[in-house]
């Protein structure tokens, strides 16, 4: 990925929702090179207002997107952009060049080649803020929250455009454009499918969000001898990329927010299912709490409700698993009988602490003091 910066002086403050004056923030001292080979005129003219300070020549990447990130009460605004692969970015307080989360705008402009055409689905993954996406120089959809919709594409190239106006002290935010996604597929019908296969196991990773800037995780799954079976559920969408040396049968996905998909390897059979399990967390006593004689657990059902869980939806015995709240990376351990045992004594631990808070319930008055 080749980063650059760019202070745009030359040009007058963008005219921005929610834009005040400001100091700019740290730049570069140089312009990038748009003499590349790899830039090209755009299909068409690009329809944002901020495309004349984020390409002042013009030109595009012939492939991927131009990303432009700024703090918006700059005067004028301290443009730094790079070339990425898809429309995503993920960073906290002002660990991305100095600007601070609540003040990010980006935009990003590229070309997408689609010689056959079609429908495809779009999605919009983001958190207090708000977007536009441009395709082919017409506002086509703008959102404040999660959302998802389809658009037809003539063959050809098309140019998308995407502006970000973010509100909160964390940047979230990813635009997807893929196949279109079949429906939701009901427990029975998933098992249905998978009892095809010959593989009796499940790999199963939970995750609240990735900790990468591009929102993507990689998943190291183990050698078995024989393609694995995956589920991947998580909160925020994610790109996922799983490293399978005996390569992949089938996913599942679940997330609560649009747009989580596998990047590689590419054609990978993938079922979707509306209900998560949501088992980021082991369910160990120490993430309980007791109020009152009111005992509640985040993920009381710990590793083996989880397995019971996965075997219930699916027909497949959970072989192992990655549970974390963030990562850029995880690899599978082994659910394996010492992996049993600690979920037993889990189990036993959060069942006592449940028992020692709801025996301090609601005491009689007349045995308060026995």
């Amino acid at each position: 990925m080749r980063i650059f910066s760019a202070l745009l002086g030359l040009f007058a403050v963008l005219a921005l929702p929610g834009c005040s004056d400001g100091t700019a923030s740290d730049s570069g001292k140089s312009f990038f090179s748009f003499g590349s080979p790899d830039y090209v005129a755009p299909p068409v003219q690009p329809r944002s207002t901020w495309a004349k300070h984020v390409i002042p020549d013009g030109k595009i990447p012939e492939t991927g997107f131009l990303a432009a990130y700024f703090d918006r009460r700059g005067n004028p605004p301290a443009v730094n952009t790079e070339e990425v692969d898809n429309v995503a970015i993920k960073y906290a307080w002002d660990e991305l060049h100095h600007i601070a989360s609540e003040n990010f705008g980006g935009y990003w402009i590229g070309q997408l080649d689609m010689p056959e055409g079609g429908k495809r689905t779009i999605s919009v993954s983001l958190s207090h803020a708000k977007a536009r996406i441009l395709i082919d120089g017409r506002l086509v959809h703008s959102t404040e929250r999660d959302s998802q919709f389809t658009h037809m594409f003539t063959p050809g190239k098309h140019l998308v455009e995407v502006e970000h106006i973010n509100n909160w002290h964390t940047t979230e935010f990813k635009v997807t454009i893929g196949e279109v996604e079949p429906a939701p597929v009901s427990d029975s019908e998933l098992r249905s499918a998978l009892a095809k296969s010959g593989n009796g196991e499940i790999f199963y990773v939970g995750l609240y969000e990735s900790d990468a800037r591009d929102t993507s995780v990689e998943v190291n799954l183990p050698r078995t001898g024989k393609p694995a079976i995956v589920w991947l559920d998580s909160y925020e969408a994610i790109d996922w990329t799983l490293d399978a040396p005996d390569g992949v049968e089938a996913a599942i996905i679940t997330s609560y927010s649009p747009g989580s998909r596998i990047v590689d390897p590419a054609g990978t059979r993938v079922y979707r299912t509306e209900q998560r399990l949501d088992g980021r967390k082991g369910g160990d006593s120490g993430s309980c709490r007791c109020i009152s004689g009111r005992f509640h657990c985040e993920k009381s059902a710990g590793l083996g409700g989880l397995s019971t869980a996965i075997s219930r939806r699916t027909g497949k015995a959970l072989a192992g698993y990655a549970m974390t709240y963030s990562a850029a990376e995880v690899s599978i351990r082994d659910y394996d009988k010492s992996a049993q045992d600690e979920a037993k004594a889990a189990a036993a631990r959060t069942e006592e602490a449940r028992r020692m808070c709801e025996s301090h319930a609601n005491p009689d008055f007349d045995r308060m003091f026995d």
